[in-house]
């Protein structure tokens, strides 16, 4: 974290929540008493929480060299930049040194640009892995690096530098160093003031690029004897970067597959990736169920290494029925079991997957009673997802009131003879009311499902006002008698004794 120019700059947000947080309390101090900063420092401390769990967003990084420095991109800049100058206003010198030290994989999100006038070294160790993403530019300054006033600088490169762009060297002596790889993926080249060579005991490997080599300022051209030179004696293995994570989803309407697409990853290797394979590709289908998707990297030398995922499909489709039946009505029974024989279309299903199970709760042809029946059909997949078809069936009698024949007199006196009230034929209807009044509209005796047998009506009222065992006076009653579904039949009767 440093200020330039009067503005903050800070590379990781908990690193900016100490200076702000300071500030704030400076300013604190100032405006309120102490009796009312209870409050100000709980609005402060979340403040402060939340932009020190919050990273500030990648920027440049400006790395100066005063006096004899050893800079570090950890302390220097810690995490991703949006760009890298090494040396910008203080230009590397004599003894100077820049090492990539950490994180393992560095990301300069742009162009690394490195200006000096004297003897400096950039490292990058063994197991890091820089990447630019953009272009590398090596400038010399205030005369120093050129041809009358030569300079050797060094680039030691034991672990992996990745250019996405182009590489370009304006210094009279670069040296490279190391037993790692430098992969441009564009042009390598070297300027008419410019000259690069191998060091003694050890050299990078510079695998081939799209863009070419050109060397224009050595005597000894420098991508004649080691632009695409296979390494020797390799025994590391590739290094897979940026493995997708396992990846969940559900399979596509109508569909027992989903297509599932990600980022690939990409492979490096200390000297030339020779192939870089995988077992399927993004945007490929996936059958329901777990697939292992396998990336392998092979170097020139035979060494290999492999990064796998897991891609898991899942059904979550119920099953799906077609010409569910609608509610059915019948009118009548079967006259030597009162039930009622009902047959239907069934219903057709069908599913995404494979279908595990059809039930039903009746089968086309089932007898049913009179009233209201549910039908059901139950569905279940191999995935557990269940789906119904439902529908009712009401059975119901049409009864011709004509059919019910009131008897107009009864005399319940004992003697055996017309001691009870009969209605014609009304055991054929049993889902009946009956209704006896006085002449008052009081009601002397009713009943549900009146048979003639032992629902019957004999003189006696069972209502409030009359026990079983008294028979009520001779005289004219009055009937309401009901026939659920067909209407009722009212009239008279006369009790005679």
């Amino acid at each position: 974290m440093i200020v330039e120019g009067g503005r903050l700059n800070c590379h990781w947000g908990f690193q900016c929540s100490q200076v702000i947080f300071s500030w704030l309390v400076a300013v604190r101090d100032i405006l309120y008493p102490k009796s009312e900063r209870r409050l100000i420092n709980l609005v402060f401390l979340f403040f402060t929480l939340v932009l020190a769990l919050n990273p500030a967003e990648a920027q440049n990084c400006d790395v100066d060299f005063p006096g004899t420095s050893s800079q570090t991109y950890s302390v220097a800049c810690g995490g991703i930049s949006n760009g890298l100058n090494l040396g910008k206003n203080i230009y590397f010198d004599d003894f100077d040194n820049f090492t990539f030290d950490a994180p393992a994989i560095i990301n300069v999100q742009g162009n690394l640009t490195v200006t000096a006038q004297g003897n400096g070294t950039i490292i990058i160790p063994a197991g890091v892995t820089v990447i630019v993403d953009g272009n590398m530019q090596l400038n010399d300054q205030n005369g120093g690096c050129e041809g009358g006033n030569p300079c050797t600088f060094t680039v030691v490169v034991n672990g992996y530098l990745q250019i996405t762009g182009s590489f370009q060297n304006s210094l009279n002596s670069l040296v490279w160093e190391g037993t790692g790889t430098v992969e441009v993926q564009e042009k390598l080249e070297n300027s008419s003031d410019g000259c690069m060579t191998c060091g003694l005991l050890s050299c990078p490997s510079f695998p081939a690029g799209s863009g070419g080599c050109q060397d224009n300022g050595c005597i000894l051209d420098f991508c004649l004897l080691n632009y695409g030179v296979i390494c020797l004696s390799d025994l590391e293995k590739p290094i897979i970067l940026n493995c997708p994570s396992d990846i969940e989803i559900t399979t596509l309407p109508g569909s027992c597959e989903a297509q599932v697409s990600w980022k690939p990853p990409n492979a490096t290797d200390n000297c030339n990736i020779a192939g870089f394979t995988s077992s399927h590709e993004p945007g490929d289908s996936f059958p329901l169920g777990e697939t292992m998707v396998t990336y392998t990297a092979i170097d020139q030398s035979g060494n290999s290494a492999s990064c796998s995922f897991k891609v898991s499909v899942e059904d979550q489709q119920p099953p799906l029925f077609t010409n569910c039946p609608g509610d059915i009505k019948v009118t009548g029974l079967d006259p030597d079991d009162n039930l009622a024989t009902v047959n239907w279309p069934e219903p057709i299903v069908s599913d995404n997957c494979v279908l595990s199970s059809l039930t039903s709760s009746h089968q086309p042809g089932s007898k049913f009673p009179l009233g209201t029946t549910m039908v059901i059909y139950t569905a279940v997949d191999e995935a557990g997802n269940q789906q119904t078809c439902s529908f009712t069936i009401e059975i119901s009698v049409e009864v011709l009131l004509e059919e019910i024949e009131v008897y107009k007199a009864f005399s319940p006196n004992g003697d055996g003879i017309n001691d009870l009230w009969i209605i014609g034929r009304i055991g054929q209807h049993p889902e009946n009311s009956v209704v006896i009044f006085d002449r008052w509209g009081s009601i002397i005796y009713e009943a549900e499902g009146y048979n003639n047998e032992n629902i019957v009506w004999n003189g006696s009222g069972n209502s409030n006002r009359w026990s079983a065992r008294d028979i009520a006076p001779a005289g004219t009653y009055y009937y309401n008698i009901k026939i659920h579904g067909s209407g009722s039949v009212k009239g008279y009767v006369e009790l005679i004794k």
